[in-house]
Parts: structure tokens; C-alpha cells; sequence
């Protein structure tokens, strides 16, 4: 019988100039359209993901610059996909969205150097981190 292949395998990240392409989590359908439309006209690409569960089952998660969660996601918290993720070997730069964040969750998002961006989006807080996080 041959070997099975782990669920969660590592990921593969090159060191070339980061792809301009974002990757968004968020289970609010609208919310997510309407990121990607935003995202999009600021001259990137978008890959949007409705869940958590749903990054995780990629078995290679794709060549990104830059991940944008939503906190409050149905079975598992966003700052925990991230964290999941960084476990995998990803170091793409993450940018956690939530309201009202906690003591506590800005210490764990100061601890994994994730910035927050606060709910309701508003003005151009999360054009801004996501140019910071693509260095531009």
C-alpha cells in the first residue's frame, strides 16, 4: 500500500519579488464581493476564500503577497487561520479585520506582527496596509 499524503503539507514560497495578488477571507458574501472589487481596482489580483477550511484545503496554497482575514469566521477565528498557516511555512504578509478588537487580541496580532484593520471599513485603512504590506 503506498505512502498517503499529509492534509497540511508545507508551503512553497520562492524568493522572488512578492506577487501582486491578494488572497481575502471573509464569510460575508457581500462583504467578500465587494473587497474584491476594491482590491481589484487598486490594480491587484484577488483570490477569494468564503471560510477558513476552505485555505486550508488547498493542498499548495498559491503564490500570494498578501493576506487580508476576517476575524470572526464561522469554527475557527481568523488570527487562528493565520497562525495555521504560518505553521505550514507561509510568511506572506497577513492584515487581521475585525471590530472592536480586544487587549488580548492585539497583543496575539502584535505578537505574529499582524496588523489590524478595524470594522466598519473605513476611508482607505485597508488600501493603506495592504500597500505597506507589499512595500509600496
Amino acid at each position: 500500500m503506498g505512502a498517503v499524503a499529509p492534509l497540511l503539507e508545507p508551503v512553497r514560497q520562492e524568493r522572488s519579488a512578492p506577487s501582486r495578488t491578494v488572497m481575502v477571507v471573509d464569510d460575508d458574501g457581500a462583504l467578500l464581493n465587494a473587497l474584491t472589487f476594491g482590491i481589484e481596482v487598486e490594480g491587484y489580483r484577488v483570490l477569494p476564500f468564503a471560510s477558513a477550511e476552505a485555505v486550508l484545503d488547498l493542498r499548495d496554497i498559491p503564490d500570494i503577497g498578501c493576506l487580508v482575514v476576517d476575524h470572526r469566521l464561522p469554527r475557527m477565528d481568523g488570527l487562528y487561520l493565520i497562525e495555521m498557516l504560518r505553521a505550514r511555512g507561509m510568511r506572506t504578509p497577513a492584515i487581521l479585520m475585525t471590530s472592536h478588537p480586544g487587549a488580548s487580541l492585539r497583543a496575539r496580532c502584535d505578537g505574529l506582527g499582524v496588523p489590524i484593520v478595524e470594522k466598519p471599513l473605513m476611508r482607505d485603512e485597508l488600501s493603506l496596509a495592504i500597500r505597506a504590506a507589499f512595500g509600496d
